[in-house]
């Protein structure tokens, strides 16, 4: 057990807590929902599974932004935005994730002691997160505006051009309102014709700022992200005595997309979410290891995910770096199985870590139970579980070889970083034989 305490004492002293980022808030969604898939593992099977995530307010927000279309003049569009970022949806996150994957087992065989079982997984996952909130705003902060990137996007060049310009430009903010930033970069020498003609008339200098906000130096904005893998490879289970583990090896492709949103973007018809994934894709290998033990109905878990062991491709010098960088997932995880003849519980805790996440953010505690038939194949389970954040609970029917599960996570406090945490719901659809 040594190893295991090290290896807590380590990752726990090794990172820090964080201001709010909605990449980082992203990351610990995300993660949370695979905390969720790992505690429904997938056997040595043959297996679709299909699973969709969100917060339950999130339609209500793409439903808003798209009406705006229909409110009128600019001006009342640009109120009505401003309503929605102030009022309506102020400090709140907006999250969703779906996911695909497909699987099909390799035999197994044994090198002496050690059972070896291979499958070759395949997986696809996408995801989007929306944070409104209000951000400082002066003349310096007008290339936050600009996205690298993506489909309309300005290239890493651009954006430190407009960085380095506006830093030290001697407009006030008022003078400059509702003016192209591109057109001010070109009348500026900061960027050729060429480039101007590829971005006259996207991005705006936001206004009709609420006169408490500007004089705040503020601006209210959506921070949209959204993002997609695809990962494809071996993955092995090992198997000696009351040891177990895995090893995995896998080409990864990561593409995302992050830009900000004003009010007058809104009020202009700009796509919420959408953005271009063509330009900033990068593609790895990468590997995941786990390594546990069982001491009769005690198991313990250690394992690191996502571990990168080379990158294949990259686009930075046109779209720039991934957004969410590829870092290790670090998981501790046990638990202790009691069974009464068809009946079982098991309470488990653990912790999941990434770089930059507090330990707050990363433990998580639990208990599933339920009836067991026929070896597993027939089953009637409940999961609750509680992290920082949330408290679960997960209804999992199975008849052999259909899986359904359904989750909904509810807030254990109203704020978190200053913004308002949502319920969330999931659901898994998994067919395995």
């Amino acid at each position: 057990m040594k190893w295991i305490l090290f290896f807590l004492v380590f990752i726990v002293t090794f990172y820090e807590s964080y201001a709010y980022d909605a990449i980082k808030r992203y990351s610990l969604m995300e993660d949370r929902l695979k905390l969720e898939e790992f505690l429904r593992p997938i056997g040595h099977d043959f297996f679709l599974d299909i699973n969709a995530a969100a917060s339950n307010n999130i339609q209500g927000l793409i439903s808003d932004a798209s009406d705006l279309s229909k409110k009128g003049t600019e001006e009342q569009k640009i109120d009505e935005a401003n309503y929605l970022l102030t009022k309506k949806y102020d400090s709140t996150e907006f999250n969703g994730r779906v996911g695909v994957g497909l699987g099909f087992p390799l035999p197994s065989f044994k090198i002496g002691s050690v059972g070896i079982s291979p499958d070759f997984h395949l997986g696809l996952n996408a995801g989007v997160m929306a944070a409104i909130r209000t951000i400082p705003f002066s003349v310096k902060d007008i290339p936050t505006l600009l996205p690298v990137g993506g489909e309309g996007g300005v290239t890493p060049e651009i954006k430190a051009a407009a960085v380095n310009f506006f830093n030290t430009y001697g407009e006030n903010l008022s003078a400059l309102e509702g003016q192209d930033i591109a057109k001010i970069l070109r009348d500026e020498g900061k960027i050729s014709e060429a480039d101007y003609a590829k971005l006259q008339g996207k991005y705006l200098v936001p206004k009709k700022i609420p006169e408490e906000l500007k004089a705040a130096q503020k601006l209210p904005v959506i921070s949209a992200y959204t993002k997609v893998d695809v990962k494809v490879g071996p993955r092995v289970e090992l198997f000696l005595e009351d040891y177990f583990g895995h090893v995995s090896l896998y080409y990864f492709m990561r593409t995302d997309f992050y830009k900000t949103i004003s009010a007058t973007d809104l009020a202009r018809d700009k796509k919420l979410l959408a953005g271009g994934f063509h330009l900033n894709t990068q593609t790895f290998v990468l590997s995941d290891l786990s390594a546990g033990r069982k001491w009769g109905p005690l198991t313990a878990l250690a394992a690191i995910e996502e571990i990168g062991l080379m990158r294949l491709k990259e686009n930075v010098a046109v779209a720039g770096d991934l957004n969410y960088k590829i870092t290790p997932l670090y998981r501790l995880h046990g638990s202790y199985e009691f069974q009464w003849t068809i009946f079982k519980a098991v309470p488990f805790a653990g912790i999941q870590m990434r770089s930059g996440r507090s330990f707050s953010d990363s433990y998580y505690l639990g208990a599933r139970g339920g009836v067991y038939f026929f070896k597993e194949r027939i089953m009637l389970q409940l999961m609750g579980m509680m992290d920082s954040q949330y408290i679960t609970f997960a209804p999992k029917v199975r008849l052999w070889p259909i899986y359904i599960e359904a989750a909904i996570k509810s807030p254990l406090k109203s704020t978190h970083d200053d913004m308002k945490v949502v319920s969330q719901v999931s659901v898994n659809f998994r067919l395995a034989f």
